[in-house]
């Protein structure tokens, strides 16, 4: 196979140009020098250009000619580009005021508790907080509403039991004091697992019984499972603690009600299923590294989205909720590369 870089002028739409540079090397091994034939201004290369380089030639082509070469695949930027580019398009990190993944508990099977281990240890209410482990637990799919009822387990939570020390007592201390208390049981769970105390990641707190932080006084207005389909939930669980697999947005100014219907649009549905991984779009990648860094366009968030059916009941709710999105982008271009990620133009 002869690999070869072929870079087209994008501002070109003369066929009979010679604005086409055409790289070809005898195997895909990079030289640093091939930088100045990809980056370099056009008028200040010639087919001489890579005569220095070994294994490489370089040739200044127009359309017509690169035609008759035919060359078995030509690879191109993703179609989505021009939605990316438009003015109007920012990271989802720009549109709200925060995002961040839940707590990272250290050792889910020694704090989440389901309702039959509570009643089998005996462990007093005030030591509980429901806890949203993720998409996999129960939700309202019909609502697309999380609340501190969607999960059945609890999280062993001596954060407020903490607050009644000035400074931070050895952890026997703390043991003794739950047992004067009358919170036996409480201490004899914690005690029967002191080995977790020398895992790297507990060993770095304060206690390591108490891996929480402080309760969150705004919670998050959406959320969305870190390794999910892309469906996006309201957040009505007030005091409950959220997990490391679900991601939490503070919109702030930003309409909640508006974004997650624009999140919940195919279009970008297709873009959060692919986070972390490249989408193959026609023979070329387009990838999304974080959540943070999703494209969104702005114009699309005051666009009819407020006269949609949501969630939507029928395939038909569905479809025109897409369309409002994808029209609501102010340019045409923008317009046709997001559409191309439901139907890609081959």
């Amino acid at each position: 196979v002869e690999l070869a870089i072929v870079l087209f002028e994008t501002d070109r739409s003369d066929n009979d140009s010679e604005a086409v540079r055409l790289i070809e090397m005898e195997a895909p091994k990079f030289d640093p020098r091939l930088n100045r034939l990809v980056q370099a201004p056009l008028q200040q290369l010639a087919s001489s250009a890579a005569a220095d380089i070994t294994g490489v030639s370089f040739h200044l082509v127009n359309s017509t000619e690169l035609k008759e070469l035919n060359p078995r695949l030509v690879l191109r930027e993703p179609q989505i580009t021009p939605f990316l580019r438009a003015e109007q398009t920012r990271e989802l990190g720009d549109v709200v005021d925060k995002i961040q993944h839940g707590v990272r508990s250290g050792a889910n099977d020694f704090f989440y508790l389901n309702s039959d281990e509570v009643d089998q240890l005996d462990l007093s209410p005030q030591f509980l907080t429901p806890v949203l482990r993720g998409p996999r637990d129960p939700v309202d799919e019909e609502g697309r509403r999380v609340t501190a009822g969607s999960s059945d387990f609890y999280a062993l939570d001596l954060r407020e039991f903490l607050q009644q020390f000035d400074e931070n007592p050895p952890d026997k201390v703390v043991l003794r004091e739950l047992r004067r208390q009358g919170y036996r049981s409480v201490a004899d769970y914690i005690e029967s697992h002191d080995d977790l105390g020398e895992s790297g990641s507990l060993q770095r707190r304060d206690y390591w019984f108490c891996p929480f932080d402080s309760p969150i006084d705004n919670p998050p207005d959406l959320l969305v499972g870190r390794f999910s389909d892309g469906t996006w939930y309201r957040y009505r669980g007030d005091g409950a603690i959220i997990d490391q697999s679900w991601y939490g947005v503070w919109c702030e100014d930003t309409d909640p009600e508006s974004l997650i219907k624009l999140l919940s649009s195919e279009p970008y549905e297709l873009l959060i299923q692919h986070l972390g991984q490249s989408m193959s779009q026609v023979h070329s990648r387009y990838t999304i590294r974080d959540i943070s860094q999703l494209p969104i366009n702005t114009d699309s968030l005051g666009t009819g989205l407020d006269k949609i059916t949501f969630p939507p009941e029928r395939r038909r709710d569905q479809r025109q909720l897409d369309q409002v999105v994808i029209d609501g982008c102010s340019q045409q271009a923008a317009r046709e590369a997001l559409a191309t990620l439901i139907e890609p133009d081959d």
